[in-house]
């Protein structure tokens, strides 16, 4: 019986003999490395985080990011899913609310805040809200939820970060999540800064209904924020904010809010508008937006 390489193993044989008929520099060199660590665990049968490839080779792949770039690189140029590599999801998503998870076995269990587990081992979503807020930071997931409860409300809507730059995990939980029920609503508070908006970008671009609601130019100007309240832009920050002027300009909020920054040459995080001496109350601003 003639044994069969499985189509990841072929594609992973045919890129690693196209990269080193021509090995340049440092990158491709990279990438061979990571390809021979995917190699290896494909046929042994083996999965690694991403977080663990790294440190299969930590002086050559020099960074976690060059890592993790490379994998999803890798996994949008051959239409490929993470599971796909034996490459288990990186989590740090967490969520705050009523969810139930139904796992492949038909098994349900219920959880009300946690990580979020490995979506890939999860058949179905279901939560008992009708909206979701996505939060860039956990520190101001935390703030919501004790506001809501030192004021004795319920909380109307399903609190989740991706404690910054989502990983696949937690936006394939909101994708999940809507696909249950279509009826959901997400929304999204983010800073008002080059890292906030590129955060929202990357939510939008995977979950495609998700509205930003804040931070926004409009907030500074209607809560009188001082200019000495702002953060100055780094040299890192203009660059990232010219790369975001190219991407669609089809949300005229979003623009209005990179010209501003760049105008200013300053920007703000969310922190700034819980300033006691601001007369700015969470609550009412989110219960106004959503």
């Amino acid at each position: 019986m003639n044994y069969k390489m499985p189509p990841v193993l072929q594609l992973l044989r045919k890129e690693t003999l196209r990269i080193s008929r021509d090995i340049k520099n440092i990158q491709m060199i990279r990438k061979l490395k990571l390809f021979e660590i995917i190699h290896n665990n494909l046929k042994i049968g083996i999965r690694k985080t991403k977080r663990e490839i790294f440190y299969s080779a930590p002086k050559l792949f020099n960074k976690q990011y060059v890592t993790d770039k490379m994998v999803d690189q890798f996994l949008k140029e051959f239409n490929l899913k993470i599971e796909d590599l034996n490459i288990l999801p990186s989590l740090k998503g967490l969520f705050y609310g009523p969810v139930y998870f139904e796992q492949e076995d038909g098994t349900i269990f219920e959880q009300n805040r946690d990580l979020i587990p490995d979506i890939s081992k999860i058949k179905n979503i279901k939560t008992i809200f009708n909206t979701i807020l996505v939060i860039e930071k956990d520190s101001i997931l935390t703030f919501i939820k004790e506001m809501y409860f030192k004021k004795n409300k319920p909380l109307p809507f399903l609190l989740v970060t991706g404690k910054g730059y989502p990983d696949y995990n937690t936006t394939h939980f909101l994708k999940k999540v809507t696909f249950s029920n279509e009826n959901i609503k997400i929304y999204g508070l983010f800073d008002l800064d080059p890292h906030g908006l590129n955060i929202f970008k990357i939510y939008k671009k995977r979950i495609k209904n998700i509205k930003r609601i804040g931070i926004t130019t409009t907030d500074v100007l209607k809560y009188k924020i001082k200019r000495e309240e702002l953060l100055n832009l780094t040299k890192r920050d203009h660059q990232l904010l010219q790369t975001l002027s190219y991407t669609d300009k089809h949300d005229k909020q979003f623009y209005d809010d990179i010209d501003f920054l760049q105008g200013l040459s300053k920007k703000m995080e969310i922190e700034s508008l819980l300033n006691n001496d601001i007369d700015f109350e969470l609550f009412q601003y989110l219960e106004r937006d959503i």
